[in-house]
């Protein structure tokens, strides 16, 4: 039993060491032997549970993660493939075995890193390589709640300094989750944003379209108000607003909102187009084609204006040329088929306009449009008499 004992205490006592060489080469920058002491000390029972030993990681991959581009030093290029998560991982794991703060030092040295970890976030951002910006944008702030004050004011106030809002990291967090797929998670942190009443406009409309998707428009208009109400910049709120009124048929509350639009950006044709497109659902076809005009004459090589100008003539024609038929008063309709076919010849500029647009940058998001366009243009021609241009457009739409 005396053996056994000795035995097993010179075991604790090789893998203390290991702790011990590890710090040591750290202090050389023999970092490959640190590397490979410390990864013995966090695996062995003895020591995988001590503070120190998880720190000593985290000092260790941080010197990792300083020297792995140092030309100087090329054996620690390929040392870690992410030396900066371990680092902090490592750190992480420390604070939470050190509960009486015995090694404050561990919180001063985590409290160093949050600085490569924002930037590495950052940069991840701006690159577009949202998987990165997620992971480090996420530890950083986790970093943050871990620390605790005072550090963590200290952090926030050196960001402040540097003119950055840590509610922006929460946005590019948000927008990087979503571009990623995952929608949970950025509804999480926008939800967040729209607590505070954050001015961005950005994420009530991101919420509002998610809340759309869901199927809750209720809760869409909720978010946009909320937004309309917080936010210096609104346009793009109303709009949408604006949009969802359009498309639950409520073309009454649409123009109302259109209305605001237009006072908030009074240049946006496609104000002008959406309040026209309200108009005509409730008949009030002179309204429209005044609303329709005025987004003519803002945008005039628009696809989506002269599309919209275009049907709106197209289809009241139509509703005209309809009636004519039921009408049993020969010379009611007559004048009725007459009163159509001016429509029409109204129609044509902005059809053929429009199809002149779409050929010369063709966009998959118009081609329905484009395809009512050719239909449209090929009806028009065939009531005028010109059968020739009637089958051009029916064979280009056949086309399709």
């Amino acid at each position: 039993m005396m053996m056994t004992a000795l035995l097993a205490g010179g075991a604790v006592y090789g893998q203390a060491s290991k702790v011990t060489s590890a710090w040591n080469y750290l202090k050389y920058d023999e970092l490959d032997k640190a590397k490979d002491a410390i990864e013995l000390a966090v695996a062995n029972e003895s020591t995988k549970d001590e503070a120190k030993t998880w720190y000593y990681r985290g000092l260790i991959y941080e010197r990792i993660y300083k020297k792995q581009n140092d030309p100087k030093k090329p054996e620690f290029k390929n040392l870690s493939s992410n030396a900066l998560g371990e680092a902090y991982s490592s750190f992480k794991k420390a604070i939470q075995l050190d509960t009486k703060n015995k090694m404050p030092e561990i919180r001063d040295d985590m409290g160093a890193l949050t600085t490569d970890l924002f930037n590495t976030g950052a940069n991840a951002f701006n690159n577009k390589h949202y998987d990165t910006t997620i992971i480090f944008f996420t530890d950083f702030k986790e970093a943050l709640d871990l620390l605790g004050s005072p550090q963590k004011d200290k952090i926030l106030e050196t960001l402040k300094q540097n003119k950055i809002d840590i509610n922006l990291i929460t946005v590019e967090l948000g927008f990087s989750e979503e571009k990623t797929g995952d929608i949970a998670d950025a509804k999480v942190n926008y939800g967040k944003l729209i607590d505070q009443k954050y001015d961005d406009e950005a994420i009530y409309v991101h919420m509002a379209l998610f809340e759309e998707q869901d199927k809750d428009t209720v809760k869409a208009l909720e978010t946009l108000e909320k937004g309309i109400n917080s936010c210096t910049k609104k346009t793009n709120l109303v709009i949408d607003r604006l949009n969802i009124y359009l498309g639950e048929g409520k073309p009454k509350e649409a123009v109302e909102t259109g209305k605001q639009a237009i006072a908030l950006d009074p240049k946006n044709a496609t104000i002008y187009v959406a309040i026209g497109g309200a108009y005509s659902k409730m008949g009030m076809h002179d309204d429209a084609k005044d609303m329709f005009k005025k987004a003519f004459d803002l945008n005039p090589d628009n696809f989506g204006v002269n599309y919209s100008v275009g049907l709106e003539y197209f289809n009241e024609g139509a509703a005209i040329y309809n009636k004519s038929l039921n009408e049993t008063d020969m010379d009611k309709s007559s004048k009725l088929d007459n009163d159509a076919k001016e429509l029409w010849k109204s129609a044509l500029p902005y059809l053929e306009k429009g199809d002149d647009i779409y050929k010369g940058n063709p966009n998959k998001n118009d081609l329905d449009n484009h395809k009512a366009i050719l239909e449209s243009l090929s009806t028009i021609y065939a009531k005028l008499g010109d059968l020739k241009k009637s089958q051009e457009y029916r064979d280009r739409l056949n086309a399709k």
